[in-house]
């Protein structure tokens, strides 16, 4: 079916062909050598503009925002207008912070289409993820965005932007075509990857990220504070003694916190302990519960130990937030890491807390 005559809306376009530099990438994709496990090709609605706007596409006069060690194509427009797509390719050439490259573009674009909330962190399992919010923005566009990594190994994001035109005829066609496009999208959006992380460790975590980006590597979960890198995993309970450690504050005793400091020491040997064991100032008024935390410096990392009993029958929570450190003990580098890991802590304490003071 040929699509209705289209009217002429108020956006700002102007006739000519795609231009090279977007041809040329996707001539470059198609004749890349195609990396090992890579993923099975996208379908054409998705991998072609043309296909998805069954007309010729012009290229927009649209300044097109791009994040840190990402390129921009020129934006591509079709339907007088009302369909915009545009592309970001992955700069090999620079090096990612402490999130991966597509991690910090998910959180660059997906965190302003997703709502209250934000979207889930990044999983460094994925390759591909979609978001298609089934809802309309405040002037009636919608949104599709797909992060995926091509078949060279390179990533590519896009998004799609539709501004549902007002003759009923022509919204109806053009729907109609965004509709299998976002089904098509969604289809090849990966599963949410499991972690060896505790939910409730992950939990905690991805509520004190706070805005910032994250990522799910494995059974580490990484983010970035004050340009110093962080890692929080659960704890090998293997890796430390059998703590005794009362829930409630008036049950720990300063003397068996000194005795555990000792035990640490033991199972840690080689190791300064800038911030030794101790309870954590209370995050509420009238804290019953106690949690604890200690920092060790042991070569070129920073370790922050956190413990967080539940009460009851539930198990106690151990993790560990590590931070690399090139500095000596006693060093003002070493001073303003622990300032952070203590900071980071108490908020992840804090967070537990509410969750679980009786």
């Amino acid at each position: 079916m040929s699509p209705p005559t289209i009217p002429v809306r108020s956006a700002r376009w102007r006739r000519g062909t795609v231009p090279i530099l977007t041809c040329l990438s996707a001539t470059a994709a198609s004749a890349a050598p195609v990396a090992a496990g890579a993923p099975p090709e996208l379908p054409a609605i998705v991998r072609s503009f043309a296909t998805l706007a069954r007309a010729r596409p012009v290229y927009c006069e649209q300044p097109a925002p791009t994040p840190a060690n990402w390129l921009a194509t020129p934006a591509q427009c079709a339907w007088r207008g009302g369909l915009v797509m545009q592309r970001w390719v992955a700069d090999a050439s620079k090096m990612p912070s402490c999130v991966s490259t597509p991690a910090a573009w998910w959180h660059w674009r997906a965190a302003a289409l997703a709502g209250p909330g934000g979207p889930a962190p990044w999983n460094a399992a994925w390759r591909r993820r979609t978001l298609a919010p089934d809802i309309e923005e405040e002037n009636g566009v919608r949104r599709i965005v797909v992060l995926t990594q091509a078949r060279d190994g390179g990533w590519v994001a896009t998004e799609w932007r539709w501004t549902p035109p007002a003759r009923a005829a022509t919204r109806a066609w053009e729907q109609r075509r965004w509709e299998q496009l976002r089904r098509e999208a969604l289809a090849i959006n990966d599963g949410d990857a499991g972690t060896a992380t505790p939910s409730a460790l992950q939990d905690v975590w991805r509520r004190n990220l706070r805005g910032r980006p994250g990522e799910l590597d494995g059974a580490a979960l990484v983010w970035q504070a004050d340009h110093q890198c962080l890692r929080l995993v659960a704890a090998n309970k293997q890796d430390e003694p059998d703590l005794p450690l009362p829930y409630a504050r008036e049950d720990s005793r300063l003397e068996q916190r000194a005795a555990i400091q000792v035990q640490l020491t033991r199972v840690a040997p080689g190791a300064t302990w800038p911030a030794p064991f101790r309870m954590m100032p209370p995050s509420l008024p009238q804290q019953r519960s106690a949690t604890y935390a200690a920092i060790a410096h042991r070569g070129n990392l920073l370790v922050g130990r956190l413990w967080l009993p539940a009460g009851g029958e539930q198990p106690l929570l151990r993790a560990r937030l590590e931070a690399p450190l090139v500095a000596p003990p006693g060093s003002a580098p070493e001073a303003r890491a622990v300032t952070l890991l203590n900071r980071e802590m108490a908020a992840l304490a804090a967070l537990w807390t509410a969750d679980h003071e009786r």
